[in-house]
């Protein structure tokens, strides 16, 4: 996501108006080789119109957000974040130092205006925010942060444009002779291989995509120093969030009615397809 920010952010926007809601969601290539009554989403709701770029490269699951009114838009955000304040984790990616002023546009009369904020700590950050969603997916923001009197603003990064995501990590199984794609929810910022950023058709029809512990084998973060705290990082992910239990040393938990089984390496945890339940 972050490189098609920066590819966009060099090229002409074309823009497209959302009046009071965008939806990000799994597209028809992949959802086709599922069978779930309801498939999760992300509906950001809002008053009024927001923009965001119309251009082909950007899929279902995604959106960037272009030529909107930065005070607005960054109050939709704001709200967003304190809705899930304790669902959410957040990455500094830079910070820019000595940053008196920071820029933002707003609109006046239907004419832009650029504005100049004064900055409380002279600072501006480059930020992704990490979303743990009630339905189990993740959805992330890439933006500029900064802090004018008390006041923090979110805006676009000066390379490049927001960008709002939704995270699908996917498995192949065989369902009784059919082989279909089944949804995994996984603890926020931990990275996953198969997803919809592949082409289905060349994931379903690769024999070694079923069931591989090679694509469903997931590295535990780096932010926790003993292989105790990082284990216990997932347990209670599943424990608490997906009706986890253990049967011998193996973690169960269910997901979308689907129920997965997990087992503890040194270095990763795998995923295992159990039964539809």
């Amino acid at each position: 996501l972050i490189g098609l920010l920066l590819l966009l952010s060099g090229c002409r926007n074309v823009v497209k108006p959302n009046e009071g809601q965008i939806t990000l969601y799994l597209d028809e290539e992949f959802t086709q080789y599922m069978n779930y009554e309801e498939i999760p989403s992300f509906t950001l709701t809002f008053s009024g119109v927001i923009n965001t770029s119309d251009v082909d490269r950007i899929k279902t699951y995604q959106t960037i957000f272009a030529s909107n009114d930065d005070l607005k838009l960054s109050g939709i955000i704001s709200d967003l974040f304190n809705r899930y304040q304790n669902r959410m984790e957040v990455v500094i990616v830079e910070v820019l130092e000595n940053r008196k002023t920071a820029r933002l546009n707003t609109y006046e009369d239907g004419e832009l205006k650029q504005l100049n904020y004064p900055t409380d700590d002279e600072k501006e950050y480059y930020e992704v925010a990490y979303i743990d969603l009630e339905n189990g997916l993740k959805l992330t923001l890439d933006y500029r942060r900064f802090i004018s009197n008390g006041i923090n603003y979110y805006v676009w990064r000066y390379t490049s444009l927001i960008g709002m995501s939704i995270y699908y990590p996917l498995m192949v199984i065989n369902n009784n002779g059919t082989k279909e794609f089944v949804i995994l929810t996984l603890p926020n910022l931990v990275t996953f291989q198969v997803g919809p950023q592949l082409k289905a058709k060349n994931v379903i029809n690769d024999k070694n995509y079923l069931a591989s512990p090679t694509f469903y084998s997931f590295e535990y973060l780096d932010k926790f120093e003993t292989f105790d705290e990082k284990k216990q990082y997932v347990i209670d992910y599943y424990v608490n969030g997906y009706e986890g239990y253990f049967e011998g040393d193996k973690l169960l938990f269910t997901y979308l009615g689907v129920k997965f089984k997990v087992t503890f390496n040194d270095t990763n945890f795998y995923i295992e397809f159990v039964e539809k339940v």
